[in-house]
C-alpha cells in the first residue's frame, strides 16, 4: 500500500473513531434535523452504546495494567541480583563487560585474557551490560548481567499485549500477555544474563512493525 493509501486510511480510522459519533450526536439532539422519533432515539442508543464501549475497553485496559505490571515485576525483576553469576553466557558477559569499562574501548569485546575478539555472540548485549554498570557507577555484577534480559522480557509481554488492544481484542490481549509471562521457560530465560530473551524482542518488534506497515487499515484505537 502507498503512503497515500495509508494516510487516508488513517483519517477514515480518525472519522470513525472520533468525529462520526460527535456528529451523529449533534444531529440526533438538533430540533432543526427531521427525523422520526424512533430515528432520533435509535441514533441516541447507538451514540450511547459507543460512549459505553470505550469506557468500557478504557476499564480494561487499567484493570490490564494494574495486573500485569506488579506480575511481570515480580516474576523478572524481584531479587534479580541476589544469585551470583551462573552458567558461561553470564560469565562471559560480565568479563565482556568488565573489560569494556576497563580498557575505555567500545568496539568489540574481549574477555580478560585481551588475546582475542569474544565472537561467540553479537556484541549489543555486552555493551548494554558495561552501559548499565557505567550509569550506576558500580562494577560489573550480577544485577547488571540480567537486568537487559528482564528488560527485554516485560518488552515482549508488553508488546503482544498492545499488539492485541491495536486490533480490539481485549480479552486476547490480556491472556497472551498472562500466558506469556508466566511461560516457565521464558521466565527462566529473562532472570538469565543471555541473548535468548533480547533477541526475542528485536524479532518480535520487526515482525510487528512489518504487520503494521502491510496492515495500515487494522486501526489503532487506545481509549485515553
Amino acid at each position: 500500500m502507498s503512503g497515500e493509501s495509508r494516510i487516508v486510511a488513517a483519517q477514515v480510522r480518525v472519522m470513525r473513531q472520533e468525529v462520526l459519533p460527535s456528529v451523529t450526536a449533534t444531529i440526533a439532539s438538533s430540533p432543526h434535523v427531521f427525523l422520526s422519533p424512533n430515528s432520533r432515539e435509535a441514533i441516541k442508543d447507538n451514540v450511547e452504546t459507543t460512549r459505553q464501549s470505550s469506557l468500557t475497553a478504557h476499564h480494561f485496559l487499567v484493570i490490564s495494567l494494574l495486573l500485569l505490571m506488579p506480575l511481570t515485576f515480580f516474576l523478572f525483576f524481584y531479587r534479580l541480583g541476589d544469585r551470583d553469576l551462573w552458567s558461561s553466557h553470564e560469565g562471559r558477559a560480565a568479563q565482556d563487560a568488565e573489560t569494556i569499562l576497563e580498557d575505555g574501548h567500545w568496539g568489540m569485546p574481549r574477555l580478560f585474557d585481551r588475546k582475542y575478539v569474544d565472537l561467540q555472540k553479537p556484541p549489543l548485549y555486552y555493551w548494554l551490560v558495561a552501559g548499565i554498570a557505567a550509569l550506576r557507577g558500580a562494577p560489573v555484577d550480577a544485577w547488571a548481567v540480567r537486568l537487559p534480559s528482564a528488560l527485554a522480557a516485560l518488552g515482549c509481554v508488553m508488546l503482544l499485549f498492545w499488539f492485541g488492544v491495536r486490533r480490539r481484542r481485549f480479552p486476547a490481549a490480556l491472556a497472551g500477555a498472562l500466558m506469556l509471562a508466566t511461560a516457565v521457560h521464558f521466565t527462566w530465560l529473562a532472570r538469565i544474563g543471555r541473548i535468548d530473551i533480547p533477541l526475542t524482542f528485536a524479532v518480535s518488534l520487526a515482525l510487528v512493525c512489518w504487520v503494521e506497515w502491510k496492515n495500515p487499515g487494522i486501526g489503532f484505537y487506545l481509549p485515553i
